[in-house]
């Protein structure tokens, strides 16, 4: 997966990426790039989610609190 690094400014390819959900229930794709080791993430879509995280964001949906 393509995802920009901004210590080398440029778009490296990142293998393995592992997927996560952040603390407001976004989903993200994380890495390190190949060049200067560095931890570069980029937030994803959820129709490009893998399965299982699709799962725990269907789940999530709905239990967010309100402000108010």
């Amino acid at each position: 997966m393509l995802l920009y690094c901004l210590r080398d400014k440029k778009k490296v390819d990142v293998d393995p990426v592992e997927y996560k959900l952040d603390k407001n229930g976004r989903p993200r794709a994380l890495g390190t790039c190949p060049i200067c080791n560095g931890a570069i993430y980029t937030y994803i879509k959820v129709v490009d989610a893998p399965p299982e995280l699709q799962k725990k964001i269907a789940a999530n949906k709905g239990t967010k609190k309100s402000k108010n």
